[in-house]
C-alpha cells in the first residue's frame, strides 16, 4: 500500500534464461506490475496462455508482423500503467535494439526512470530449462531448442548507451542465487529511484 512511483523496466535475454523468474523477484522488490509477452501475444490471437499455437519458427503468431504487433501491444499496456503511476516490468526477449529503443523512448517521453534487466545464463542451463519446459508443457512460452539457436545467432547485444541503464543478473541457479545478487538489485533500485527534488 506504500506510495509507488512509475518506472519502466524491460527484461532482456534468451529463451530459458529465466526472464519470468527474475521479473517475479523484481516485481516483488519494487511493487511493480509485470506484462508478459508470451501471454499478451497469445491474447492478441485468441489463445489461452498455455494453448499451443502450432506455429512454425517465424510463422503464425511468431511471424515478423505478429512480433511487431505484440511489441506494439506491450508498449501500449506499459504506457497506460505508467501514466496511472505504476512501476512496470515488461517481460519479453528484447533481443533487437529497435525493440528496446522504443521502450526507452517511451520512458523518456513520460519522464520516468528506465532500466534493462540483462538476464544471462550458460548455454547448458538454457538448453536444460527449455527441454524441461517443453516436456512439462505448462508454460506460455513455445520457444524450443531450434528457436534458441536461431535467436542466439540473430540477437543484437546491448549498445553502449543501453549499458548505462542495464543491470546484469546471472541466472544459472535457483531463486536463492537470484535474490543473493544484492549488488545488482541495489543497482536496479538506484536506476529506478525517482530523482531528488
Amino acid at each position: 500500500l506504500r506510495h509507488r512511483r512509475p518506472a519502466l523496466i524491460i527484461a532482456h535475454g534468451l529463451p530459458g534464461c529465466g526472464k519470468t523468474t527474475v521479473a517475479q523477484t523484481a516485481l516483488e522488490r519494487l511493487q511493480a506490475i509485470r506484462i508478459r509477452s508470451d501471454v499478451e501475444r497469445k491474447r492478441l490471437y485468441g489463445l489461452t496462455p498455455r494453448q499451443s499455437s502450432g506455429s512454425a519458427i517465424d510463422g503464425g503468431i511468431y511471424s515478423a508482423d505478429a512480433t511487431q504487433r505484440t511489441y506494439a501491444r506491450l508498449l501500449e499496456l506499459a504506457q497506460g500503467m505508467l501514466v496511472a503511476g505504476a512501476p512496470v516490468i515488461v517481460d519479453a526477449a528484447f533481443l533487437r535494439h529497435a525493440e528496446r529503443a522504443r521502450f526507452q523512448e517511451l520512458a523518456g517521453e513520460l519522464g520516468v526512470p528506465f532500466a534493462i534487466l540483462d538476464i544471462q545464463a550458460s548455454d547448458t542451463v538454457l538448453r536444460r530449462r527449455i527441454s524441461h519446459r517443453m516436456a512439462q508443457a505448462r508454460d506460455a512460452s513455445e520457444a524450443d531448442l531450434a528457436v534458441l539457436e536461431k535467436l542466439q545467432a540473430s540477437q543484437q547485444p546491448l549498445q553502449p548507451g543501453e549499458r548505462d541503464h542495464a543491470v546484469t543478473i546471472v541466472n544459472d541457479g535457483g531463486l536463492g542465487a537470484i535474490a543473493g545478487q544484492t549488488a545488482s538489485w541495489r543497482a536496479l533500485e538506484q536506476l529506478v529511484a525517482p530523482p531528488d527534488p
